[in-house]
């Protein structure tokens, strides 16, 4: 059983298609990156799991249960932070988790128990708006966790943060992770810094997935992608070389992008070229790392 999934679901605003067809699968205890420009549908595909917009096509269940038929039960087993929640300026973080407390009616001891989890057990009198931005954001995750969910769904939790804040906020995740068999949505535009969190990554663009699997199968795809950028004074005449060798090259920025060869086969190709007077002045290896990866996902 799934922590999340969902069935070809579409939805419209207006004339407009921003979700089509998308099926996720989240597994269970897994850290999932949802990844996608900004505008590519991400926050409406969490709005919809969440309960915060009605459902037009498709199918989505949590924890086998159906949205929205089972929608308390659901909201029961889930934390989310879609928008940044109300954090009261003039209270502590356990004055701002006592009025949670009340609203989800736990138990008094989930907010010592949150707080250390957190690692904002020790801020004592300290009032929230006197936080920095990874400490508020830390206390918004924790208002997420009060009530003991089974799945954590983070929207860009860390937009807007310096460098430092964006490590706090991805420590805690991990660390998270690492008990209670917590299962973890996260939804970003900024690969670089969720590749270093995540398991399973699903890329979605113009309200379609583009990609989905594990992080292992992304880094796979990386290295196919991966070739010998060719620089010469002839491209179109070195590439109706290569044509005749049988060897596909494709231009990229007055460049060709061959796929990898043995070294002796391009030493061949490169004895060829010369004796055909075509200069040859750059070899080296291309590799696209993860980031382009992305782009050309995207791009497609």
């Amino acid at each position: 059983m799934n922590a999340l999934e969902t069935s070809a679901l579409t939805y419209r605003y207006g004339p407009d298609k921003v979700l089509d067809n998308v099926n996720l699968v989240v597994s269970p205890g897994t850290i999932y990156g949802f990844l996608g420009p900004n505008g590519a549908g991400k926050t409406t595909t969490l709005k919809l799991a969440t309960g915060l917009l009605r459902m037009q096509e498709g199918a989505i269940h949590i924890f086998g249960q159906s949205m929205p038929v089972h929608r308390i039960e659901i909201l029961r087993s889930i934390g989310t932070l879609i928008e940044s929640p109300s954090l009261y300026a003039h209270l502590t973080a356990r004055e701002n988790l006592l009025l949670y407390q009340k609203l989800y009616r736990c138990p008094s001891a989930r907010i010592t128990e949150t707080l250390e989890r957190v690692g904002l057990a020790r801020t004592g009198s300290k009032k929230a708006g006197q936080f920095s931005l990874g400490m508020k954001q830390r206390l918004s995750i924790a208002i997420a966790l009060l009530h003991s969910p089974r799945l954590l769904i983070l929207d860009e939790p860390t937009n807007g943060l310096d460098p430092s804040g964006i490590i706090e906020v991805r420590e805690l995740l991990k660390q998270l992770t690492g008990q209670e068999g917590l299962t973890v949505l996260i939804s970003s535009h900024l690969l670089a810094e969720i590749e270093r969190l995540v398991t399973h990554i699903g890329i979605i663009h113009k309200g379609r997935l583009v990609f989905q699997g594990t992080m292992d199968e992304l880094h796979m795809k990386q290295r196919h992608s991966s070739g010998l950028l060719l620089g010469t004074d002839n491209p179109e005449g070195a590439r109706h070389l290569l044509s005749e060798c049988g060897i596909e090259a494709v231009p990229e920025n007055g460049h060709l992008v061959l796929p990898d060869l043995p070294s002796e086969k391009m030493a061949e190709i490169t004895r060829q070229l010369v004796a055909r007077d075509i200069g040859v002045y750059r070899i080296e290896p291309k590799k696209n790392d993860l980031e382009q990866i992305f782009i050309n996902l995207v791009n497609d």
